[in-house]
């Protein structure tokens, strides 16, 4: 079960934690989470936080693929545009 987090919410959790690259049982961190439900807002906060854009889960899925999986086009042009790759990524984008 996912459970939807208020921005506010989750952006004092962050404030008062130092660890925002911890991971669930399949190796997602919260920067996998919110591309894939397509939240900008939580992604940039995670930006600004210096989230490792291009970490793996188990799966080798990063938070672009997770973005471009779940159809969040635009999401995945933020994070490519800010560092996070795929090989393929320009076929997608351009």
């Amino acid at each position: 079960v996912i459970i939807k987090l208020n921005f506010f919410s989750f952006k004092s959790g962050l404030e008062s934690t130092a660890n925002i690259s911890f991971s669930d049982y399949d190796g997602r961190c919260p920067i996998h989470i919110a591309a894939a439900e397509n939240n900008e807002d939580v992604v940039n906060l995670l930006f600004s936080w210096n989230a490792d854009i291009n970490s793996k889960d188990k799966y080798s899925n990063t938070p672009l693929s997770d973005a471009l999986k779940a159809g969040n086009t635009e999401l995945a042009k933020l994070i490519h545009s800010k560092g996070g790759g795929l090989m393929f990524i320009k076929l997608i984008l351009n």
